[in-house]
């Protein structure tokens, strides 16, 4: 058997750094159907594709940051 180790300092933090992000791609979803725009103008079908994508995948990240929360606070 291995011995237990403490979790150092940054893996306590990863999850939070997840939940950020996933919460920034969001709102970067939200922005570009807001505003069609993402470094180039977009027509109105494009930006709402990029900012659906954006917005699903924030929502993958967030349930990948949720699911991490969970695992360390059961250890």
């Amino acid at each position: 058997m291995l011995p237990k180790r403490k979790p150092n300092r940054f893996s306590q933090i990863t999850p939070y750094v997840m939940a950020f992000t996933g919460l920034a791609y969001i709102v970067m979803g939200g922005f570009v159907i807001k505003r069609q725009w993402l470094l180039v103008p977009l027509t109105e079908v494009m930006s709402y594709a990029m900012g659906i994508l954006l917005m699903i995948y924030g929502a993958f990240r967030g349930w990948r940051a949720y699911q991490a929360l969970s695992e360390s606070s059961q250890d």
